[in-house]
């Protein structure tokens, strides 16, 4: 038998039945987004491809290679008019990638010769600033200043940056660092992660 309260029940279902039938939509539609978004985002992580790596046996004693040259990446859809060689990335862009460690980049300081030049030279309307690195056994490759992108500007032409694998969490990320105009090293300094900066990879 229905009681007083069975009916009170059964028309409270009624009258917010849709209410409660839309939120649980709204929430599901709204979590479904966020994973395939997030999937789609993995995804073009994972599958970065890099074009045309060279890797270049320096004779360091640990073994690794250093890519030749920075790397142009594949999908850099913010790359800007002037670079016509490196890709300028944000670390989370390129956190999968093989980066050098801190370890690597200063074993390189230490082992390898490095040279400077007094000037710089101009490739397509921009400032650049040379510096060879000359490995034990005599292989040269070079690590020329590419400045970093902070909000679409470049900046810091006459300086070198590239990404370091980073084991933090921070908003702030280790980076290789070089000042080529006034020839000096800081083995590494950080930068916040939202910055683009170019690529070298390792293996």
């Amino acid at each position: 038998m229905e009681t007083e309260l069975d009916k009170k029940a059964h028309e409270y279902a009624l009258k917010n039945a849709s209410r409660f039938i839309n939120k649980t939509l709204a929430e599901a539609y709204i979590a479904g987004y966020k994973a395939g978004f997030k999937d789609c985002e993995d995804n073009i992580l994972i599958s970065l491809p890099q074009k045309d790596i060279e890797y270049v046996d320096l004779g360091l004693p640990s073994g690794t290679l250093w890519s030749s040259d920075y790397c142009l990446i594949d999908n850099d859809f913010d790359i800007m008019a002037f670079c016509n060689k490196e890709s300028y990335k944000s670390y989370q862009n390129v956190d999968n990638l093989s980066l050098p460690t801190e370890e690597q980049w200063q074993e390189l300081i230490t082992i390898c010769k490095w040279e400077f030049s007094t000037h710089e030279y101009i490739k397509n309307q921009r400032s650049y600033w040379p510096i060879k690195c000359v490995g034990p056994n005599g292989i040269v490759i070079r690590f020329d200043s590419t400045g970093c992108i902070k909000s679409d500007t470049l900046t810091n032409v006459h300086k070198t940056y590239f990404w370091l694998k980073n084991k933090n969490n921070n908003f702030d990320k280790q980076v290789a660092y070089i000042d080529c105009k006034n020839h000096n090293f800081s083995k590494t300094t950080t930068l916040f992660c939202g910055y683009k900066l170019p690529v070298r990879l390792v293996k």
